[in-house]
């Protein structure tokens, strides 16, 4: 299909999702412990006073207390805002205008500018891989940048599977494979015992599985969308369709 996953951004997201020809922009909705109030009162700003110019813009402008905004900073919320600056360096930016005291700004004493000016203020690198990611799921929930599975790359490394886009060439024959859950449909046997059919993903495409009651009672409770996991079982081809028949479950 195409459809293109836009992350959060200060001047493009509302609260809700909002979707445009072919991308969704995620809302800011869905940045997890943010204050919705405040949210509310930064999008009513924008909309009257129009984009944000800066981040030191957005701290002037606005009314967030700090852990908030580390929140957006940490979901790339001023990536396309501020594309010269590191995340680090914007939470220490925020850390240094939240150091100074009320009496200090209200004062004149000490400007936002001066601090972002100030040959003192640390001027990290941008985070590793690994870290960006990890702070996007705390902060979203899941991951918009990469697959999740980008997060076991030293585990995956480590095991032999095959990619899920390649279960056609192996009809017929035991595989394992490593899988994300994507969604499942619960049914019964005649027999009325629970069985599910499930999709899941690697970074190569999405593929159907199947879970008899006895793989179902064994192993169901492991399937969540947390983490991935291994399986093994036996390809089958019917009427077109390829499927893992799994019969063995584990974590990477």
């Amino acid at each position: 299909m195409g459809l293109e996953i836009k992350m959060p951004d200060i001047n493009h997201s509302e609260w809700q999702y909002i979707g445009k020809n072919k991308s969704i922009r995620v809302g800011l909705m869905q940045l997890k412990s943010i204050n919705r109030g405040a949210m509310i009162d930064v999008l009513k700003y924008r909309r009257e006073k129009g984009p944000f110019s800066s981040f030191h813009h957005f701290l002037q402008r606005t009314k967030m207390d700090a852990a908030d905004i580390a929140i957006l900073i940490k979901a790339g919320c001023f990536d396309e805002l501020e594309p010269g600056q590191t995340r680090p360096q914007l939470l220490w930016q925020l850390k240094s205008y939240f150091a100074v005291t009320q009496t200090d700004r209200k004062k004149g004493t000490l400007s936002l500018f001066e601090v972002e000016a100030s040959p003192n203020l640390p001027q990290p690198p941008a985070f590793d891989e690994e870290t960006t990611l990890q702070q996007e799921v705390e902060a979203l929930g899941f991951l918009i940048s990469r697959h999740p599975l980008t997060l076991y790359r030293a585990q995956l490394n480590e095991l032999s599977y095959i990619k899920g886009s390649e279960l056609k060439k192996y009809i017929g024959q035991r595989i394992t494979c490593i899988g994300w859950f994507v969604t499942g449909k619960v049914t019964s046997t005649k027999q009325e015992q629970m069985m599910e059919f499930i999709s899941f993903e690697d970074t190569t495409a999405i593929y159907e599985t199947t879970f008899f009651p006895k793989t179902y009672d064994r192993f169901i409770h492991m399937v969540s969308s947390d983490r991935p996991l291994i399986l093994r079982g036996k390809v089958e081809a019917e009427f077109g369709a390829v499927t893992l028949s799994v019969d063995q479950v584990e974590f990477v």
